[in-house]
């Protein structure tokens, strides 16, 4: 497909921590898009496996180092929001890759009006022999865009915890969000769950949220 040119800038972020295994696919899966990124940031956070030397070889990629010890889910995240200039910011994790080169225009064709704070894709393992057969990506249905947006605060919480996991089961794996969204919102400082965290906060502060199951990309961890 021929790149696309859109009047939407975004910037990606992708956290790092001894991540050299993935990072390359992970980065030449961005660069490929049909929207093209505006600028692509890797944070890294001490690695000593030849990530930086990694990011490094990519002119178009823009290095940030901070020490492992400062590391922290929603903080890095907001530090690299802060050191972004895109209108939106699209997040991901190292060893993750876009599976089309759609899925930069695919979470942006969420974003259908100036409500909409993130557009959540979703990740899929690819049918690949080092990876669990079992949980192979096989759609049993067609993709679909959900928005979720409460007036009144109270309507959300009378919802059952099923229907509230639903809303607010964000990803950071892919996620895209409005920059003004992130500034005025900015994720928890947590050890872990800043993605479903700040989801809820958004949610409660009136903010609109699209899930978008066209926005995917491979991941995949083998562990129990």
């Amino acid at each position: 497909p021929l790149r696309v040119t859109v009047d939407r800038r975004v910037s990606v972020v992708i956290p790092v921590k001894n991540g050299a295994a993935g990072l390359r696919a992970c980065i030449d899966g961005i660069l490929e898009q049909t929207v093209e990124p505006f600028e692509v940031i890797v944070i890294d956070s001490g690695s000593t496996d030849g990530s930086v030397e990694v990011a490094k070889r990519y002119s178009r990629v823009t290095l940030l180092e901070i020490p492992s010890d400062e590391f922290n889910h929603g903080g890095t995240r907001n530090f690299g929001v802060a050191a972004s200039a895109g209108e939106f910011v699209l997040l991901t994790v190292q060893d993750a890759r876009p599976a089309t080169r759609s899925w930069i225009a695919d979470m942006l064709s969420g974003v259908t009006d100036a409500r909409v704070a993130g557009v959540c894709g979703i990740q899929v393992v690819p049918h690949e022999r080092n990876k669990n057969p079992v949980d192979w990506y096989r759609p049993i249905s067609s993709a679909s865009v959900e928005r979720y947006e409460f007036s009144d605060p109270s309507d959300f919480e009378r919802l059952t915890p099923a229907e509230k996991r639903r809303i607010c089961g964000w990803d950071d794996v892919t996620a895209l969000y409005r920059r003004s969204a992130l500034v005025e919102l900015p994720f928890r400082e947590t050890s872990y769950g800043e993605d479903t965290l700040w989801a809820r906060d958004a949610i409660l502060s009136g903010w609109a949220l699209v899930h978008t199951s066209f926005a995917k990309v491979f991941h995949y961890h083998h562990q129990t």
